[in-house]
């Protein structure tokens, strides 16, 4: 396991606020989360907490997608494998023996690319089970907020935590109140450093698969002001044979889909 593990996230009892991001941006950039159920979260709570999650990023200006991993292998750097473990005792010979065993969520290693984050569910079944009577936060919504929190650290390319929001390293009572009425979110500082970090993941994927000469976006009529990872749509979605020597908007042998240059 590499060094740089403060991108973790504890529960904690401090009075502070939390910020609101800003407005989503008129066409988002969408990022995928390719989710590795490894706790074996019951579906219905699953399918809250990326709920969450993704309210959460639509806050910053950024659409999320969530996927089952189909295999084990290299995938676009628009891409996050988030995995739910069932505590922090499935990583602990590879953490350091002062890693909190009540940690939340984990995103190891360093720098621009990272692409792996870890939430431990029984970190954030115990702080629901224990606050949810004071907060109106279930585990749904503490599970959401925290995937969300540990994305954040990667988009953000940050191993410490905030003063504010939702990247703070320890939630009060406050905080969590804030999240199980929806107000705990990333800063607008912060929303727009995400909103930018997609935005190039998404470009870098698309110039590894087409080349530096070829950033092209999908863009379909049925889902509009959404950009897409052409990578995500190759399997249904063929180019124009000369869409490379063309400008503008191109259009492809799919009714109502196009292509746009950014």
């Amino acid at each position: 396991m590499k060094t740089g593990l403060k991108g973790s996230l504890v529960l904690g009892f401090f009075l502070t606020g939390s910020a609101v991001a800003g407005s989503a941006a008129e066409v988002s950039p969408a990022i995928t989360i390719r989710v590795s159920n490894q706790a074996e979260v019951d579906l219905m709570t699953l399918v809250q907490a990326e709920k969450t999650a993704t309210g959460i990023f639509k806050k910053t200006g950024v659409e999320s997608r969530w996927i089952e991993p189909a295999a084990e292998g290299s995938f676009p750097l628009s891409h996050i494998q988030l995995k739910i473990l069932p505590s922090v005792m499935s990583l602990r010979s590879g953490l350091p023996d002062k890693f909190p065993d009540n940690a939340m969520g984990l995103a190891p290693g360093s720098g621009p690319d990272r692409q792996s984050a870890y939430v431990f569910y029984d970190s954030v079944e115990a702080v629901a089970t224990k606050h949810t009577a004071d907060t109106h936060a279930n585990t749904a919504q503490i599970l959401g907020h925290a995937i969300a929190h540990e994305i954040g650290h990667l988009l953000l390319n940050v191993q410490t935590h905030s003063a504010a929001g939702i990247m703070r390293g320890a939630w009060n009572l406050r905080d969590l109140q804030n999240a199980g009425y929806g107000y705990l979110f990333f800063t607008p500082q912060q929303a727009k450093a995400i909103r930018d970090d997609v935005g190039r993941r998404v470009r870098q994927s698309q110039e590894r698969r087409y080349g530096p000469d070829a950033p092209w976006f999908f863009l379909a009529s049925g889902l509009r002001d959404q950009w897409f990872d052409a990578n995500d749509c190759a399997a249904v979605l063929i180019p124009h044979p000369q869409a490379r020597e063309r400008s503008g908007l191109l259009h492809l042998h799919v009714a109502n889909v196009g292509f746009m240059r950014q």
